[in-house]
Formats: structure tokens, C-alpha cells, sequence
């Protein structure tokens, strides 16, 4: 009986030690460093796969909601979302990790609707509403 015991609790130790080992290697394995902000992130999938889920996300959020273009407020959106477009495309360029932003396809829209709210999405996908700017 003592050697059954023994041998279920020597198993018992050694999931708990490979456990411990493992539950670094893969969390450490995920990380990615990211190079705008110098932090590490955790990138359990790969952008190739993220941004065309993103993509599509952002895409059927624009037809189900309503787009304001031409105003002043969607104008000056634009306006300051490609320059600061391009300060990041600067500043990683001058780190030596110009490419790291190819994939990004750059928008930055203006959604009709009462809240003060902006968010994003992966890949320089952008929305704001109106009320943000007041």
C-alpha cells in the first residue's frame, strides 16, 4: 500500500515541477516586444492572422453604423490621424524597424452616434465620435 502511495505522490511532484517549468516557457514564448512603445506584449497570434479578422470586424462595424465625412471635425480627424501615421512610421524608421508597420492599412473615421467615445482596432483602424471633439 505505502509503495502505491509513494509512487502516486512522486508523480504528484514531478507534474508540479514540470508545471512550474512550463508555465514560463510558454508564457515567455508569446511575448513579442513591441518596438514603438520598447514593451514587451503577449502575441499568441501572428498580425497575418489578426488584422483581416480585425479588418472585417472594423469593416461590418462602418456598414452598420453611419459615417460622417466632409465636416470640419472628420476633416481635421483626418488630417491629424495621417500625420500622427506618419510620426509613428518616422519614429520606428529611425529605431531601425521601419517595416514593422507594412501590414498597417491606415483609417481613421468619424461615427455618427450621441456617446463621447474613439476607439481602435489592430492594424491603424480608428474610429471617434463626434461628441470627442466637444
Amino acid at each position: 500500500m505505502s509503495l502505491v502511495f509513494f509512487a502516486f505522490f512522486s508523480h504528484i511532484v514531478l507534474m508540479k515541477k514540470l508545471i512550474i517549468i512550463l508555465i514560463p516557457v510558454l508564457l515567455f514564448s508569446g511575448c513579442a516586444s513591441n518596438p514603438l512603445t520598447g514593451r514587451n506584449t503577449m502575441a499568441f497570434i501572428p498580425n497575418s492572422q489578426l488584422f483581416p479578422m480585425a479588418f472585417a470586424e472594423y469593416d461590418e462595424f462602418l456598414n452598420e453604423n453611419t459615417v460622417v465625412t466632409g465636416t470640419p471635425d472628420a476633416i481635421m480627424l483626418e488630417r491629424v490621424g495621417n500625420r500622427l501615421a506618419e510620426a509613428a512610421y518616422k519614429w520606428l524608421d529611425s529605431l531601425g524597424s521601419a517595416n514593422h508597420l507594412d501590414e498597417y492599412q491606415w483609417e481613421f473615421k468619424l461615427i455618427l452616434d450621441d456617446t463621447v467615445n474613439a476607439w481602435c482596432m489592430p492594424g491603424g483602424k480608428l474610429c471617434f465620435i463626434p461628441g470627442f471633439f466637444r
